[in-house]
């Protein structure tokens, strides 16, 4: 195979491939449900975390 039949074979896996990524997120868009969080879970993210040794004197 020459050089150029080779870069043109590479270069047309290369938009299938683009094509098929394309597809499958789609497809994954589609089919994969998205939650939105609760309110507790909501608030949990926006608050900033609790220390485990708060007020703790061991630490």
């Amino acid at each position: 195979m020459e050089h150029k039949e080779l870069s043109a074979v590479l270069d047309e896996i290369r938009d299938e491939l683009r094509e098929l990524r394309a597809l499958y997120g789609n497809l994954v868009d589609r089919l994969v449900k998205v939650e939105e969080p609760t309110e507790e879970e909501r608030r949990a993210i926006e608050e900033e975390d609790e220390l485990a040794g708060k007020g703790c004197s061991s630490y």
